[in-house]
């Protein structure tokens, strides 16, 4: 059983740079070890992320269903053990991915308070503070989790928080350049590809902001025009990542289904 989980929580790790194929490899070596062991905690845990990330990472159709066994699993596992910074660290992502962000807030600081060497933590709490209208805040911390682990395998995903950080301060050559190098670490990451979109139609290259969607599109199809609008409408008004993707969504046919977030 601890081979099966030390090999599945490695590729919950790799799947900052390997994506869908390394979640879904992490839920089979999940399920073998949860026959023999149903009340392992880490077990719990580990399909508890595996969930997480396949709704935060766009991966599945029904994030919605993925979001709540995820929460289930997170909450049993801080009920028995409540001092586990993982636990309270992919809680926050599930905070993330419903849009609440106070929750997903006081979920990063709690992980911190409990490892304070925890970089993944204060990459998504940089991510937050960014959404919450702090972007300069947020960019140091970020900064700090790429300087605290510069090889982690989130380093394509903090580099695009990088350039996210950077898009809201209207730094929009910075933030390009973020995401290209977030892309070069891991080619058609879906969020990243969502994040480059808004500073190339922001810059007027909208033939460019187009390609980046009609890609994601085409590697994603569940991800539609019509999620994408409901989706991004609930970033803050003055969000420049809101503006450049109403930019291109408006600039499409009505019949053409692109991206949802």
């Amino acid at each position: 059983v601890n081979a099966l989980i030390a090999k599945a929580w490695a590729e919950i790790f790799q799947s900052g740079r390997r994506g869908r194929d390394a979640l879904e490899q992490a839920h089979k070596l999940l399920a073998a070890a949860r026959e023999r062991d149903p009340e392992n905690l880490q077990v719990q845990l580990g399909i508890g992320a595996y969930h997480v990330n396949m709704a935060v990472q766009l991966y599945s159709s029904d994030g919605a269903d993925h979001l709540a066994k995820g929460e289930g699993l997170l909450r049993s596992v801080m009920e028995r053990q409540p001092t586990i910074p993982a636990a309270h660290y992919f809680m926050g992502m599930s905070h993330v991915a419903r849009n609440q962000l106070s929750q997903a807030k006081a979920a990063f600081e709690r992980a911190i308070e409990l490892n304070p060497s925890h970089a993944p933590s204060y990459a998504q709490l940089g991510r937050v503070l960014v959404r919450l209208g702090l972007p300069k805040q947020g960019l140091e911390h970020v900064l700090y989790a790429l300087r605290l682990s510069p090889r982690d395998p989130g380093l394509a995903i903090w580099t695009a928080f990088a350039g996210f950080a950077e898009l809201e301060l209207k730094r929009f050559d910075k933030a390009l350049a973020h995401f290209e190098r977030a892309l070069s670490l891991y080619p058609g990451q879906p969020r990243t590809v969502l994040c480059v979109v808004a500073p190339h139609a922001l810059l007027g290259d909208m033939d460019e902001a187009k390609r980046h969607l009609e890609r994601l599109q085409r590697t994603l199809p569940h991800l539609t025009r019509e999620v994408l609008a409901e989706r991004f409408g609930k970033e803050h008004p003055d969000s420049q990542y809101r503006k450049g993707l109403q930019l291109v969504l408006t600039s499409l046919p009505e019949d053409l289904a692109v991206v949802k977030n």
